[in-house]
C-alpha cells in the first residue's frame, strides 16, 4: 500500500501541531509553578485578606468567637498594651480579659505564623 503525499503532509503536520502544542503547554507550566511558589499575599493584602471572616460578640463577660477563624491572641485598647495569647476556636467562649469602657481587638495568625490584629472585627467591652 503506498501513502499519498498529501497525507504524508498533513501528518507529519498534525505530528508537529500536537508536539508544539505540549512543548509549550510544558514551558508554561514550569513558568506558573516557579512564580506560585515566590508568590507572598501578604506583600499584596493587609488584614482585611486574614480577617473577612474574623467575628467575635461579648455575652455575659465571655468573648465568643462567632468565625471560622480561630483566635490566637487579643488586645485591649486603650487600657492594656500588651496583647493576650490564648487559643479561641469557632464556637468556643473565653472570659474577657479587658476593663470596661475597652475595645477588644482580635487577632488571627497568617500563613506565615504572624499574628494579624482586625480592628474591623472588634467589640466595645459595656
Amino acid at each position: 500500500m503506498k501513502i499519498k503525499k498529501k497525507a504524508e503532509a498533513s501528518l507529519i503536520a498534525w505530528v508537529l501541531l500536537v508536539g508544539l502544542t505540549v512543548t509549550l503547554a510544558g514551558f508554561v507550566t514550569n513558568f506558573a509553578i516557579k512564580n506560585a511558589r515566590k508568590f507572598e499575599p501578604e506583600k499584596i493584602a493587609g488584614p482585611e485578606m486574614y480577617c473577612g471572616d474574623v467575628k467575635i460578640s461579648l455575652q455575659n463577660g465571655n468573648i465568643k468567637n462567632r468565625g471560622s477563624l480561630t483566635i490566637v491572641s487579643v488586645y485591649c485598647t486603650p487600657s492594656k498594651e500588651d496583647p493576650i495569647d490564648f487559643e479561641l476556636k469557632p464556637g468556643d467562649n473565653l472570659r474577657h480579659p479587658c476593663s470596661s469602657g475597652d475595645e477588644i481587638i482580635p487577632g488571627v495568625e497568617s500563613s506565615k505564623g504572624v499574628i494579624v490584629y482586625c480592628p474591623m472585627g472588634g467589640i466595645k467591652v459595656e
